[in-house]
């Protein structure tokens, strides 16, 4: 068995009264921070409920990986605290996360699927997360442990091959099915690229918001 240990930090402050971009922020929650929260979802959110970064962050990750028979996947047991505020004084109390998942060594390289419970869930907060990612750290595996995994994912990417060559075959006789829903992969995609537009233009009006509200505080302390 491996016990694994992480511990992060950070703080951003703006340079000579500027405004920090959202994208520039610190989300914490999701697989690379605290797992058991959605993305961003342990620090500040808009009245919407959506995540806006935050300007501080600490988070501490500590993870129990269990070997199995299967030498191609691995059991794992974690428990993340940490949280994300645009104060300092404001990181304290911490949120808490634990739960179990899987490390797979599959053909296409390491899948993480990791199973997180919300140990004290607010309001409007989902009590339970599936992530799929990478792993904190894993054991570095022997020549021989290693020689066998690579040969045991050849032959994996081989039936995956196979497979998807079958599939095709079976398909072609479904060619103007096909063709139609080619034709609704492109709307979708037109629609999700306008979706995207919409969201960046929200962003620079949050922004140019944030930058009104700072003012107003500086005028105020004045």
């Amino acid at each position: 068995m491996v016990f694994n240990l992480r511990g992060q930090a950070g703080a951003i402050e703006a340079y000579n009264g500027s405004i920090i971009p959202i994208y520039e922020k610190f989300y914490v929650g999701g697989i690379t921070t605290i797992r058991g929260f959605e993305y961003g979802m342990a620090g500040p959110v808009d009245i919407g409920g959506d995540p806006i970064g935050a300007n501080y962050m600490l988070v501490f990750n500590s993870e129990l990986i269990i070997p199995s028979p299967a030498r191609s996947a691995e059991g794992a047991v974690f428990f993340d605290m940490g949280k994300g505020a645009n104060q300092a004084s404001d990181l304290l109390p911490l949120r808490y996360a634990a739960g179990f998942g899987i490390r797979w060594f599959s053909p296409f390289g390491p899948i993480n699927i990791d199973f997180g419970f919300n140990l004290s869930p607010k309001r409007d907060e989902k009590g339970f997360v599936l992530d799929f990612g990478q792993a904190l750290s894993s054991e570095k595996p022997s020549r021989e442990d290693d020689k066998e995994r690579r040969t045991r994912n050849a032959q994996e990417m081989v039936g995956v091959v196979i497979g998807v060559f079958i599939v095709g075959c079976l398909g072609s006789s479904f060619a103007a099915d096909l063709k139609v829903g080619c034709v609704d992969i492109q709307r979708a995609v037109n629609e999700c690229n306008a979706g995207k537009d919409a969201k960046k233009n929200l962003m620079k009006e949050v922004e140019k918001f944030q930058g009104l509200v700072q003012q107003k505080q500086k005028d105020l302390r004045r």
